[in-house]
């Protein structure tokens, strides 16, 4: 089968206290992301700002981020569809308290790039999604540079074919609109005919 269109998103957590990074995500033996619940919020980071966040805690990144290798930390790079990405930044709002309005929302906009805040279904969403997912510990500097620097050539992962009829019913309590389902026709339209089975009518949830 063909590769899907893809986005390389990260993950960078752990650290030494007080910069501590929660654990959130983990890869299991069949490469597939797991979270051990959906209802507390998860963070991802697009390449800007995964990089700018390590080097906002390297005491030396012209030095390739000497001292990252003593913190404790490690990287899960997570290998998304593009129609997925597409959504986060379609339904995504900016607010102080944005899980008390909607479970997608973009946070820590004070660095360039982008961060997504995912909980609820959203999360699920990301995790059975997931077309490639692995976790790098960073044990010593180079590997950073290695990690963030895949993102030129996310095309060459391999990619897993993830359950469409699982996450066609994640996406029927979304509030999706048609643009969205022309986006999902575009990029996977064996998922889209899923989504709109049953006459295609969509349910309208209570949140998102």
């Amino acid at each position: 089968m063909p590769k899907m269109k893809a986005v390389m998103f990260f993950r960078i957590q752990g650290g030494i206290y007080p910069n501590v990074s929660p654990e959130t995500f983990s890869v299991d033996e069949n490469g597939k992301l797991c979270v051990k619940t959906f209802d507390k919020p998860a963070y991802i980071s697009n390449p800007e700002h995964a990089y700018r966040w390590v080097a906002k805690r390297s005491k030396d990144r012209a030095n390739n981020f000497v001292n990252i290798a003593e913190k404790n930390m490690s990287i899960v790079r997570i290998i998304a569809p593009f129609w997925l990405c597409a959504l986060f930044y379609r339904k995504a709002i900016d607010n102080k308290k944005p899980f008390n309005i909607k479970n997608v929302h973009i946070c820590d906009i004070s660095m360039s790039g982008v961060s997504f805040g995912l909980r609820d279904r959203w999360l699920e969403l990301l995790c059975e999604a997931a077309l490639y997912a692995d976790k790098t510990i960073l044990d010593i500097p180079e590997r950073i540079n290695e990690t963030l620097t895949s993102c030129l050539v996310t095309g060459s992962f391999p990619q897993r074919e993830y359950d469409r009829d699982k996450i066609a019913r994640l996406l029927r309590k979304l509030n999706l609109n048609q643009e969205d389902i022309q986006l999902l026709k575009d990029c996977d339209p064996a998922l889209a005919a899923v989504v709109m089975e049953n006459g295609g009518r969509l349910k309208k949830p209570k949140e998102e």
